[in-house]
């Protein structure tokens, strides 16, 4: 069963995020590959911005900056 765009987008993220260079500085720049779709990168992005301990920002419409703190979210 292969995965949609939309789940191999998250899993990229979610092993961006986990990675040690990421956890250390909290935060990462991510940007949209070519064989993303745009709705499925804006979607995510609108997913991750509702999470309270996460701060998106959009630098432009293909990248996309993501801020957190492990203490306020517990983690």
């Amino acid at each position: 069963m292969s995965n949609t765009s939309y789940e191999r987008l998250g899993h990229r993220i979610q092993r961006a995020v986990t990675s040690p260079a990421a956890v250390s500085r909290r935060q990462i720049t991510l940007e949209r590959q070519p064989d993303e779709s745009q709705e499925d990168w804006d979607q995510i992005l609108d997913e991750i911005d509702t999470n309270e301990h996460v701060a998106v920002t959009r630098i432009d419409d293909d990248t996309a900056s993501l801020r957190w703190n492990p203490a306020e979210s517990g983690a």
